[in-house]
């Protein structure tokens, strides 16, 4: 990209700074603007992370695969800062990709989707061998990441809905069935992925971050609900969870909020709204020993 930049590195620096691509923070407080403000990137990341860290099975059960919580611990703050250099290199690529094709406007389509430019310069020009490993790379990454849903979708299913019914009569059922809704949430997983295909939609990572806001953010807030507090209840869990999901269903429709905001937002109405109905409804008698930070044992908290 560099490269073929005209100007080489010289350029590519001065058509980032004219351009503003080196511009680091905005400071305003619209949260409906398409600027991202940065208190709006500070939140909506904390709600998202924490959201996605403490309720999404397909993270979740990759930690809990550790021998011990030091090393849960240890590869999550690993995971925190690989993010930073992480960030530079994704940032710098689309600066990169932005001074190339400033360079050459007539290879780019304008009709194309920002997630689209990325692929179109490793087809057309990254060498034949070169782009054919990153090709390889980037589908091994991506079903990386889908297996690791579609089996975390079966397992809660299995494990949260036939088990405890007794549904079916021995482990080899138990796992046939877990094969089958592991194939059929893979179909279902591409024709939903189908319904983001639209000329409208022009950066795929902005529906994502909008619906990983919608769907994560009640369940971050359940969370929340039973880590911090001792008084929390299945009534009050309940009444936040339907009010998490109600008002995370209107914010689309009547409101102009930045989809980086619905995880954050998610959580403070589902664990606000449980928290208030669980003050109010009879404490539960069920012990907590272990499962609060004000009951975990002092040697799980220095682990932590």
């Amino acid at each position: 990209m560099i490269a073929g930049t005209e100007g080489g590195v010289g350029s590519l620096f001065s058509i980032a700074q004219s351009e503003g691509k080196l511009h680091l923070f905005n400071f305003h407080w619209d949260p409906t603007t398409t600027s991202l403000a940065f208190w709006v990137v500070i939140l909506g990341a904390l709600g998202q992370n924490l959201a996605s860290y403490t309720s999404d099975q397909a993270v979740v059960q990759r930690y809990m695969t550790t021998p011990d919580i030091k090393r849960a611990a240890r590869s999550i703050w690993t995971a925190a800062i690989l993010a930073i250099p992480a960030s530079v290199l994704f940032y710098g690529l689309g600066t990169s990709l932005y001074g190339f094709y400033r360079s050459h406007p007539e290879k780019l389509d304008p009709t194309y989707m920002t997630d689209q430019i990325f692929p179109l310069f490793i087809s057309r020009e990254v060498p034949v061998g070169l782009a054919g490993l990153i090709v390889a790379g980037i589908f091994a990454a991506a079903q990386s990441t889908i297996s690791t849903s579609m089996n975390s979708t079966a397992t809660a299913v299995v494990t949260d809905f036939l088990r405890p019914f007794r549904a079916l009569a021995n482990e080899s059922d138990y796992f046939r069935w877990a094969r089958g809704l592991t194939f059929c949430s893979g179909i279902l997983g591409t024709l939903l992925g189908l319904l983001f295909i639209d000329p409208e939609n022009r950066s795929l990572f902005d529906s994502f971050i909008r619906v990983i806001g919608l769907f994560m953010g009640v369940l971050g807030g359940l969370f929340l609900l039973g880590i911090l507090t001792r008084r929390a209840n299945s009534r009050g869990a309940l009444t936040g969870a339907s009010t998490g999901v109600v008002v995370m269903g209107l914010i689309p429709i009547y409101t102009q909020i930045s989809g980086y905001l619905y995880a954050a937002i998610g959580i403070t109405v589902c664990f606000v709204s449980a928290y208030l109905v669980s003050l109010i409804s009879p404490a539960s008698r069920k012990p907590v020993q272990g499962l609060t930070i004000h009951t975990l044992r002092g040697r799980d908290r220095q682990r932590m």
